[in-house]
């Protein structure tokens, strides 16, 4: 049974000085025509997820015996799509992107970030009308204000850099993906093992195994994203008849982030531990009833502390 330690937020200055943004009345990206949304506004549904700081809940952490064989375990890559259903220009970057993983289906991971006013709120709150659903997330416009990017679509891969030169054209999407797919030289270890759903309460509980592979006195931090495919919704489109596909069936929309933009401190730098020792954390996500269970995805994917460049990933279904 694991054990219910409570791992603290990380108190990097340079992490509490972004987590602090959540604490805040973002200003929202300016766009032209784009009016500022009004302060009652939540983007959920489910109103347990309107506060920006929500999370899932604690993670739990234990010392276990471990047995995987990790000489020939792979880097993985996180491609973040940051896109909008009413962005008519967004179409190809999404294409790129189902491109990109179905060429690496088992080395990359997609996260569709719809943000911003202008581009991803709805437009009426009529369900039987199109653009009603709101795919936004309080991450989402954290991202937007943080990377600071002035236009969509635009991604970010592994989040290599930090600013706005993280940001790049989905033109240079396959270029970035490839290199890092081609180093193959992953820092840590993540397996996700189990997945246990509560239904009376509405949540989840996600047990991963993990461990550094490489000699280092680097800080993790670890976090658990969800994602759904299959949601049916219009999409603007400049090269599509009437400017827009109103049977579009949207993929990889970024649902829930459980702990925050970042994640939470997996483990700290110069870890110790033998060849048959590794981690084991329970990684807890609330659910919520907007979501299609059978379509959702479980990311969990571990970053740099001091960079926040993501160093891997894992994905699996939410339900198999």
């Amino acid at each position: 049974m694991v054990s219910q330690l409570v791992l603290p937020v990380v108190f990097n200055l340079k992490i509490m000085k972004k987590i602090f943004g959540l604490f805040i009345v973002m200003v929202p990206l300016i766009f032209s025509g784009c009016n500022d949304p009004e302060e009652t506004d939540c983007i959920y549904a489910d109103k347990r997820f309107c506060d920006p700081n929500f999370t899932g809940g604690n993670i739990g952490r234990e010392l276990v015996e471990f047995s995987e064989d990790t000489e020939n375990y792979s880097s993985k890559v996180l491609l973040e799509d940051f896109t909008g259903f009413r962005c008519t220009n967004c179409l190809p970057a999404i294409a790129t992107a189902k491109s990109l993983k179905d060429q690496n289906p088992d080395r990359l991971s997609i996260i569709g970030v719809h943000c911003t006013p202008f581009f991803a709120a709805p437009i009426t709150d009529d369900p039987n009308e199109p653009y009603h659903k709101d795919f936004r997330t309080p991450e989402g416009e954290f991202y937007v204000e943080h990377y600071g990017f002035q236009q969509l679509p635009t991604g970010i891969v592994n989040r290599q850099d930090d600013g706005p030169t993280a940001t790049i054209p989905f033109a240079q999407w396959e270029d970035a993906v490839n290199n890092l797919l081609s180093s193959n030289n992953p820092e840590v270890y993540i397996e996700i093992k189990d997945i246990s759903i509560n239904a009376e309460n509405s949540k989840a509980t996600i047990t991963v195994l993990s461990k550094p592979l490489q000699i280092s006195s680097r800080s993790y931090l670890i976090n658990v994203a969800v994602t759904e495919n299959g949601i049916m919704e219009a999409q603007k489109d400049n090269n599509s008849p009437g400017g827009e596909i109103l049977d579009f069936v949207h993929d990889h929309v970024l649902r829930y982030s459980a702990y925050g933009p970042w994640g939470i401190q997996m483990y700290e730098g110069d870890i110790d531990l033998a060849e048959n020792e590794a981690f084991s954390f329970e990684l807890e996500i609330d659910i919520s009833e907007e979501w299609v269970l059978e379509n959702c995805e479980i990311l969990v994917y571990a970053t740099d502390e001091l960079t926040l460049n993501v160093v891997q990933v894992e994905e699996t279904h939410l339900i198999e």
